[in-house]
């Protein structure tokens, strides 16, 4: 099954649609810190994803589909939505996904 190059997350306040690579991931937790790399995985959902990036004047299609639990470093930003927390992160911060069917 083919899924929709954007995937746009509705809210009251209008319909949030990423841009190029980006996703939109509703948080899971803290995260956890990672002390061989002094850093911080976090862990989400994703509720809203972008149409891909442009290489060479050709949209690559993102990889990572609607839903999928990913598993990423530090985000690109964070926005409150009608009083819950979303981050955005680029596809090419998630170090893995899973899908469940």
């Amino acid at each position: 099954m083919r899924r929709p190059m954007t995937l746009p997350m509705t809210t009251t306040k209008g319909t949030l649609t990423p841009v190029d690579d980006n996703l939109i991931v509703k948080p899971i937790g803290k995260g956890q810190v990672d002390p061989r790399r002094n850093s911080r995985v976090n862990s989400g959902t994703v509720v809203a994803a972008g149409p891909g990036t442009v290489l060479n004047g050709v949209r690559i299609p993102m990889q990572i589909p609607f839903g999928a639990l990913v598993h990423y470093g530090y985000p690109e930003a964070e926005v409150t939505i009608e009083k819950v927390k979303y981050h955005v992160v680029r596809e090419g911060a998630v170090y893995f996904y899973t899908v469940h069917a």
